[in-house]
């Protein structure tokens, strides 16, 4: 309990901080901030402005935010992986079927990135 007031105000000047970094982002990931804005409650289009985050404490203390999906899901390296080698594998036959110059340049290469992907798998 006694931490409880301290604990209120990490949160608020993180969401702040936060709250920020949604303005700061929008010209490089414009759909980002809105879901960000979403998750924070901020629904004041003056608070999602430049001039906003000139100053600090514009949120409203005890504004609650909300659980929502992540913003950016983890990437499973192990499917990904599985299925670029899938995809070189198709693209080496094709090559060696039509003999396309360089095949067997790829076939090296594919042969590098499942080696690769087995000490990767092995790593787990």
């Amino acid at each position: 309990e006694e931490g409880k007031g301290r604990l209120k105000t990490v949160l608020y000047n993180l969401a702040e901080c936060v709250r920020a970094v949604a303005v700061v982002i929008g010209p490089v990931m414009p759909s980002t901030p809105e879901r960000i804005f979403e998750q924070l409650g901020v629904t004041d289009p003056a608070l999602k402005t430049w001039e906003s985050i000139l100053s600090f404490g514009h949120l409203t203390p005890g504004t609650r935010v909300h659980k929502g999906e992540a913003l950016y899901p983890r990437i499973d390296v192990a499917k990904e992986t599985a299925e670029l080698v899938e995809e070189a594998e198709r693209y080496v036959k094709m090559a060696e079927e039509i003999g396309l110059h360089g095949a067997s340049d790829a076939r090296d290469d594919l042969e590098e990135v499942r080696a690769r992907k087995n000490a990767l798998d092995g790593n787990k």
